[in-house]
């Protein structure tokens, strides 16, 4: 099937993750936990446990047959299973040649590169094996867009907060960007010079983990940006509350002068927040997807 959208891609990409679960014989999905997980078995993907890169938490490699590495150090037990899809998703992406090219064509005419493009889609397929999109749409009509959601969905799926946090902006329907911040020492991505500065403790700060847009949002938030001092988030950390305000929105390139509402809630350890750059729509009125 040819792809000439990107809310044709979206679907694709949800699409492959339900026939995935479906083939395999599962409702919804065991967390990952080490050794072997029903889905790989049934994609013939292996999975190894081994130390990566400075900053890497997990690959894929295409082979025959094909691997998933997955970085023991990550002491998070949400983050590793997030991982762990983030690299199923990479699979279906690499084995859909419709979706893989689309997604070479759309990047070649948006200001983002290719790389960047296939981590969002990996981001939006391991959120989509999480917590799928259409529990997340039934209860954004029932109450209203809020970054609080995540509290009420969380029962639903226990150990992928994260998951929640990037399914609410794909189910979006207003312009928006989510965020999912924690504190502690930065990843640092590898880089020729890294080996002189390896030695060098970095200081624990606030950052973003990860980031997602709403489909009518055309640019993007990059992972690992700082979190300002003076920021919402950064007050809504402290306080361990929730907090609203304007803000900058917070773009890799430091730029401030984009500001919107912006809604941060501390939640079990780490700051959800959403960037309202346009209203959500009221309870009831929810879009067409």
């Amino acid at each position: 099937m040819q792809l000439y959208t990107e809310q044709a891609a979206r679907q694709r990409i949800r699409d492959l993750v339900r026939c995935t679960q479906a083939a395999a014989g599962l409702t919804g999905v065991p967390p990952y936990t080490g050794g072997e997980h029903p889905i790989a078995n049934h994609l013939g993907i292996v999975i190894k446990e081994t130390s990566l890169p400075l900053g890497d938490e997990g690959q894929y490699i295409p082979g025959t047959p094909p691997c998933i590495v997955i970085n023991p150090a990550i002491g998070d037990p949400e983050r590793r299973n997030f991982t762990f899809f983030h690299e199923i998703a990479h699979h279906l992406l690499r084995t859909d040649d419709s979706l893989y090219s689309f997604l070479h064509e759309y990047a070649a005419t948006d200001d983002q590169c290719f790389d960047t493009v296939i981590e969002q889609y990996c981001n939006m397929g391991a959120a989509e094996f999480l917590m799928p999109a259409v529990t997340i749409r039934e209860l954004i009509d029932q109450r209203g867009f809020s970054i609080r959601l995540i509290e009420d969905l969380e029962p639903l799926c226990p150990a992928s907060k994260p998951a929640i946090a990037i399914q609410l902006a794909h189910c979006a329907t207003h312009q928006c960007f989510v965020v999912v911040c924690e504190w502690r020492e930065p990843p640092r991505k590898p880089t020729p010079q890294t080996a002189f500065i390896s030695s060098t403790p970095q200081r624990p700060q606030l950052y973003v983990l990860y980031a997602a847009r709403s489909p009518s949002t055309k640019y993007a938030i990059g992972r690992f940006v700082p979190v300002p001092s003076d920021h919402v988030i950064a007050l809504a950390y402290e306080t361990q509350c929730m907090v609203k305000d304007v803000a900058p929105i917070l773009f890799r390139n430091g730029n401030r002068e984009w500001k919107c509402e912006c809604e941060a809630f501390y939640y079990k350890g780490k700051v959800y927040a959403v960037f309202n750059v346009s209203s959500p729509i009221p309870p009831g009125q929810l879009g067409l997807f």
